[in-house]
């Protein structure tokens, strides 16, 4: 049947092509007008524009101070932090085996027998001196033990 013929039989034709779209944009336009906010609450052209520099300015704000303070305020991160405080416990606990180094009763014999070694041999000879070892520890750290030869090596000179 031609769309002639339908439009004579049952009125209005919506068969063709132009007249589909037509509905189906007609649907779009009712959907959209369900989505959007209640009248009187939409956003002015003028407010977006400002939204927009506002939300790029916190962006460019958050950007700017974290690069300051990373760079100048002394901010770290959890990775440095971690390396700092290594660091930091393992000059005191060297601090503390130099101390029981000179502490010891034989004291001068000790220190002239460990400038006879050589270095690599050091932490070895205060290892088996067991002055690396910390008070309540079973077992001492090679680390503190070569920090501790450094130590009395400095104190040597």
């Amino acid at each position: 049947m031609s769309a002639v013929g339908r439009a004579r039989a049952g009125g209005m034709c919506l068969s063709t092509s132009e007249e589909r779209i037509r509905k189906k944009a007609d649907e779009l336009d009712e959907r959209e007008k369900k989505r959007r906010a209640p009248e009187g609450t939409s956003m002015k052209p003028e407010t977006g524009g400002k939204v927009k520099f506002g939300v790029w300015g916190f962006i460019c704000g958050a950007v700017i101070t974290m690069i300051v303070g990373f760079a100048w305020g002394g901010w770290t991160t959890g990775g440095t932090s971690r390396q700092r405080s290594d660091a930091a416990v393992l000059a005191t606990r060297a601090a503390i085996c130099v101390a029981q180094f000179i502490k010891a009763p034989n004291y001068k014999e000790n220190l002239k027998a460990l400038k006879a070694l050589d270095s690599y041999e050091r932490s070895a000879f205060i290892e088996k001196g067991g002055w690396d070892k910390m008070p309540g520890e079973k077992e001492a750290s090679f680390d503190v033990s070569r920090a501790c030869a450094d130590g009395l090596e400095y104190l040597t000179k």
